[in-house]
């Protein structure tokens, strides 16, 4: 996605013109079934039912959220980063389905860990892990929440579409966790946090859940559960 500096936060216009290609990017990498579905899939890949829980991980400044509002019941989106947080709050205020709340996805629950910033101090290459992109540019401390203490929050016991962006934390996120209860993984992976085993390690796990469907360039990939029931919506 677009790194997002201030000067893109400073007037209407700029704002505007962001909002907009950020919109566009994230029509084309998070594709949502029934809607924007690559052509040689658009026949073949379905929700179980009626498109309910929508959880949205690394959702910067609401771009994501805003643009999945029509298709889902419920938007949950979590974002680390303070200032990309507080954004995301004011650009989400109108959409009466979408909770945002401020955390780091991660292994546990309620813990706090540090999360490293890049130059601009806001989403995109902030990542719990220290990098040479962030290592010279401080941290917050921010608390946790791990997968089931999503399920334990929001009081969901399925998630329709789970969308995970946060800069090498989908594996401590999704390894050795039960990912039954998702219906579709949308994740971008960051091999350059990761490093090449435990990118491995995470994609050969998320294979017993799930099938992947397709890629969207080097790094997004669609999964579809191997799960075929899913629990109607109350």
């Amino acid at each position: 996605m677009k790194k997002l500096n201030f000067s893109d936060l400073e007037d209407a216009a700029s704002q505007k013109l962001w909002w907009e290609a950020e919109t566009k990017e994230c029509n084309h990498c998070y594709r949502i079934p029934g809607y924007n579905m690559p052509p040689s899939h658009i026949n073949n890949i379905h929700f179980r039912r009626r498109p309910t829980h929508c959880v949205d991980i690394g959702a910067n400044v609401g771009t994501f959220a805003a643009y999945a509002s029509p298709f889902f019941s419920n938007i949950y989106s979590i974002e680390a980063v303070t200032e990309t947080y507080k954004t995301a709050v004011k650009n989400l205020s109108s959409y009466n389905n979408v909770t945002i709340d401020h955390a780091a996805a991660w292994s546990s629950n309620d813990q706090e860990i540090p999360v490293y910033m890049n130059e601009t101090r806001l989403s995109g290459d902030s990542s719990c892990y220290l990098s040479e992109k962030t290592e010279n540019m401080g941290s917050e401390l921010v608390k946790t929440i791990s997968l089931p203490g999503v399920y334990e929050k929001y009081n969901i016991d399925y998630i329709d579409y789970l969308k995970v962006d946060c800069e090498g934390a989908e594996y401590d996120f999704l390894k050795d966790e039960d990912l039954s209860r998702i219906n579709f993984l949308v994740m971008e992976i960051h091999p350059g946090y990761l490093g090449p085993e435990n990118t491995k390690d995470l994609l050969q796990y998320l294979e017993q859940y799930f099938n992947r469907e397709f890629m969207i360039g080097e790094h997004i990939l669609f999964y579809e559960s191997k799960y075929k029931n899913a629990p109607q919506p109350v």
